[in-house]
Formats: structure tokens, C-alpha cells, sequence
């Protein structure tokens, strides 16, 4: 019997428009960019619009993974993870919406977790698969 493994087929990205220099920051609390970059290396980050929830981030991102690699990327999707510290709500998950909004027929939901969100969202899918619970996976994941 061979053993199933998992693997990255293909990639989908979004960022909010908006793009925040951290001298912005430098007028709300008492900080520098120097500070910043040096503890962090952060020189910019994007920010959400106040309309723009996690789960559009997240379909942003699908519709871009559809528009590379096309319509039938989505083709047997059975899992959909997505990993992040600030999900739309606890329910529904955030992952079912964007499983609804693809009308996938497939599990959904998230995984709770700040930086290493996208370690736990790929470490899971990959059980997922090499386990044979599930054979393809939209896995997701929204850093902060």
C-alpha cells in the first residue's frame, strides 16, 4: 500500500488597497518607523477598507487562485480550511461562507490562530489528506 501525500497545486493571493507606512503610525502612538522595522522588520502593511471582512479577503484570494489556474481548480474540493485570528464570526465559520459563496460541496472551518495561522492551516490539510479524510483542500490563510 503507498503512502498518500500532499502537496501545494496551486496558489491564490489577495491584499487589501490600502497600504499603511508605519510613519502613519508614528502620529497615533508613540513609536517610529526605525522602532518598528528594527523589532519587526514590518515597513508597511495593508489594511482592510471598513466594508472588507475577512471572508472577502478570503474570496478575493479564491477568485484569484480561479483566475491562474481556472474554473476547474476548484474541481473536487472536499475541505475547506481557512486559518485566522479575526474570523467574520464564530458562526457560521468564516471557511463556510467562502464554501457557500463557491456553492463547494465540502467541510468547512476555521482555524483559530494568529502568526503561525498558515503553518496550522497547511499542517492540518496535509493530515487531512495523508490521513484519506479528504482528497483536496482549499486551505486558506489571513496574516495580521
Amino acid at each position: 500500500m503507498s503512502k498518500l501525500q500532499a502537496g501545494l497545486t496551486a496558489l491564490g493571493t489577495y491584499v487589501p488597497e490600502r497600504i499603511m507606512l508605519n510613519a502613519e503610525f508614528e502620529s497615533i502612538v508613540d513609536t517610529s518607523d526605525e522602532w518598528i522595522v528594527e523589532r519587526t522588520g514590518i515597513k508597511q502593511r495593508h489594511i482592510a477598507a471598513d466594508d472588507e471582512f475577512p471572508s472577502h479577503l478570503a474570496i478575493r484570494a479564491v477568485e484569484d487562485l480561479i483566475a491562474r489556474h481556472g474554473e476547474n481548480v476548484l474541481d473536487g474540493v472536499d475541505m475547506v480550511i481557512l486559518g485566522t485570528a479575526a474570523p467574520d464570526a464564530f458562526f457560521p465559520a468564516t471557511a463556510a461562507l467562502v464554501q457557500d459563496h463557491f456553492k463547494l460541496k465540502a467541510a468547512a472551518f476555521d482555524l483559530l490562530a494568529g502568526c503561525p495561522g498558515w503553518m496550522y492551516a497547511l499542517s492540518v490539510a496535509q493530515a487531512y489528506v495523508e490521513s484519506g479524510h479528504a482528497k483536496k483542500i482549499l486551505a486558506l490563510v489571513q496574516k495580521y
